[in-house]
C-alpha cells in the first residue's frame, strides 16, 4: 500500500501542475497575443483609467477588439471620461458611439491608432491632449498632434465625428 500510495503522488503532482497551467493559461487568454473570432463590445462604463482591465470600459473593449479583428465596439452611456491614456488601436474595428461625448479631460489623448482599419461613427471627441515630445540629444521636440485621433498606421474612417 505504500508503495502504491508513493506511485501515486507523482502522477497526482503532474495532474496538479497540469491544472495550474490550464488556469494560468485560462487566466492569461485575454491578455495574450493570440487572435480571436469578431466579437461585440459594450462600454458601460462612464469613467476608465485605461487600464483595460475592467470590463464594460472603453479601455477594456478596445484591448479586446485588438485580439479580434473585426469586432464592434457600442456606447450604451452617454458620456466616457478618460482618467488615463487608452490603449492603442491595432487592428479592424468599428465603433459605434450613438452619440456618446468622450472627454480626455485635457490630459490625455483619446485615440492612437497604429493598425488596422478603424471606423468611428457618431461619437464626440473633447479635451483631448498629446504632450509633444521633449527634443533629447539637441533634438527638437514634438509638436504634440493629434489629442483626439492620432493615426499613426492604418486608416480610420469618420461618421458624424
Amino acid at each position: 500500500m505504500t508503495r502504491s500510495t508513493t506511485r501515486s503522488l507523482p502522477r497526482l503532482r503532474l495532474l496538479m501542475l497540469s491544472t495550474a497551467l490550464t488556469a494560468i493559461g485560462v487566466a492569461l487568454a485575454p491578455t495574450g497575443a493570440m487572435a480571436q473570432a469578431p466579437g461585440t463590445f459594450t462600454v458601460s462604463s462612464a469613467t476608465d483609467n485605461g487600464a483595460g482591465t475592467t470590463a464594460g470600459t472603453l479601455s477594456f473593449a478596445i484591448a479586446h477588439a485588438n485580439l479580434s479583428p473585426g469586432s464592434t465596439i457600442n456606447f450604451t452611456t452617454a458620456n466616457v471620461t478618460l482618467t488615463g491614456p487608452l490603449p492603442a488601436i491595432t487592428a479592424n474595428v468599428t465603433l459605434n458611439g450613438a452619440g456618446a461625448t468622450i472627454s480626455g479631460q485635457n490630459a490625455n489623448r483619446v485615440f492612437f491608432v497604429t493598425g488596422g482599419s478603424v471606423a468611428i461613427n457618431n461619437v464626440n471627441i473633447v479635451n483631448g491632449k498629446a504632450a509633444g515630445g521633449a527634443g533629447n540629444d539637441g533634438g527638437g521636440g514634438g509638436m504634440g498632434a493629434g489629442g483626439a485621433i492620432f493615426v499613426a498606421g492604418g486608416s480610420v474612417t469618420l461618421n458624424t465625428v
